[in-house]
């Protein structure tokens, strides 16, 4: 009897939501870091922040398609799926003159990224030192690419919504309606959602025993399938095709493996090792996984956060599967730096969530934490992204206010937005 009220009790304190408002977890606290690594993250796009100016589908696909469909292009798919959230804040930013239009974008970029923050930070998160959490958030050593723009907003908002699924549940109500708000909306940009759905579906079963924790699992769940069930009708109608790339060559099925390791090996450790060959970094990468893959398998024999590490995992691996696979053909496209590090992003970033959560494990720890002083190591060879090119958007912008209907060059290089809605983008 003694053992079964033990086992009750241990479930009962798993599962019943509480916040812990003391030390770092406090709300002071969190919105202190929340600031300083936000902080942090401009730093590393200074030049954006000093001059906003729009990257690439900010300007061709959202801007665009909003000043010639207006409220219609909400419910436009591109890329094989929806993107809810910057296309309601291109909308509400036609409200304002076109010059301040990149401004509007990178403030609503920064203030997605902030409470992306301050999501994982939560208390009820059961992974250890969730300010080291968000701080990998704005540390990942080459994905400057998708920082300060809405068109890689849907990499941040996916580590929200992984933290939610993983978090225990609220103790007000309105917590949880705003997080399975958020599961919907987020849900509704981006494809990830399609790989989340397991993991809402593991958090249900394993809620399954406690009434409260099990409603909010129910309703996370359903939002999910919802938004899940959308992009799969968007995927299916408008179906996306593999990433080639015609300045590199095409690779074989077996030269996959070590390309894919050489790959994550240079958007991992490339800013501080960029001179190696493509042979070196291959099993270098090689050498990388398997160190990773040999701490997680060894803190798995420990019941304590094991479907939290599971999760982590699984997820990590599937988005980089995702990718390779989308380039299958053309793999050696991913490996130079700056070239397509948004598909690195989240690996990288849940890679270290794992290293954080064996950091205070015994023996192994150490191990963990001399990979993310590496990992830092690089992210500071490379902290700040060189500026981009000044396409000087107010001259642009006073033309089309006029009423002309000019080809408004926009950053990266050779990527314009056409504001005559005849011609095609």
């Amino acid at each position: 009897m003694n053992r079964k009220i033990q086992k009750a009790k241990k479930t009962k304190q798993r599962l019943t939501p509480h916040d812990s408002q003391s030390g770092l977890q406090s709300r002071k606290w969190r919105i202190g870091f929340t600031l300083l690594f936000l902080a942090i993250f401009m730093l590393r796009i200074s030049d954006v922040v000093l001059n906003p100016q729009f990257w690439a589908e900010d300007g061709t696909i959202f801007f665009r398609e909003n000043l010639c469909g207006g409220p219609a292009a909400i419910g436009d798919a591109y890329a094989g799926y929806y993107h809810l959230i910057p296309r309601l804040i291109a909308l509400v930013t036609s409200w304002f003159p076109a010059l301040f239009a990149p401004a509007i974008y990178l403030c609503a970029a920064l203030a997605l990224t902030a409470l992306v923050l301050y999501v994982v930070q939560s208390p009820r998160l059961a992974l250890p030192l969730t300010p080291l959490l968000a701080l990998a958030v704005v540390l990942p050593p080459d994905s400057l690419e998708t920082y300060g723009n809405l068109a890689n907003i849907q990499w941040f908002l996916a580590l929200a919504v992984v933290a939610i699924v993983l978090s225990r549940p609220a103790p007000s109500r309105v917590t949880t309606s705003l997080e399975i708000a958020f599961v919907a909306l987020a849900g509704l940009t981006g494809p990830f959602v399609l790989m989340l759905l397991p993991l809402f579906a593991a958090r249900l079963l394993l809620d399954w025993k406690s009434p409260p924790a099990r409603n909010r699992a129910s309703s996370l769940t359903a939002a999910a399938a919802i938004a899940a069930s959308a992009q799969i009708y968007a995927l299916v109608h408008n179906p996306v095709t593999t990433g080639i790339s015609p300045n590199f060559p095409k690779n074989g099925i077996a030269d996959v493996p070590l390309i894919a390791a050489a790959a994550f090996f240079n958007h991992t450790f490339g800013p501080l090792l960029s001179s190696l060959s493509l042979r070196t970094m291959a099993w270098a990468g090689v050498l990388e996984i398997a160190v990773f893959l040999t701490l997680i398998l060894i803190s798995l024999r420990s019941v304590q956060l094991r479907f939290e590490r599971l999760s982590l995992l699984y997820f990590g691996s599937v988005v980089l599967l995702a990718s390779l696979y989308k380039f299958k053909d053309t793999l050696l496209a991913l490996v130079p730096l700056n070239n397509g590090p948004r598909y690195f992003l989240l690996p990288t970033i849940v890679a270290s969530w794992l290293m954080i959560s064996v950091w205070r494990e015994p023996k192994i720890g150490v191990l963990a934490r001399m990979v993310l002083t590496l990992l830092l190591i690089s992210t500071l060879a490379g902290f700040e992204r060189a500026p981009l090119l000044d396409q000087h958007w107010a001259y642009w912008a006073k033309k089309l206010e006029a009423g002309d209907k000019p080809r408004i060059p926009i950053n990266p290089k050779s990527w314009f937005v056409e504001t005559d809605c005849t011609v095609p983008q």
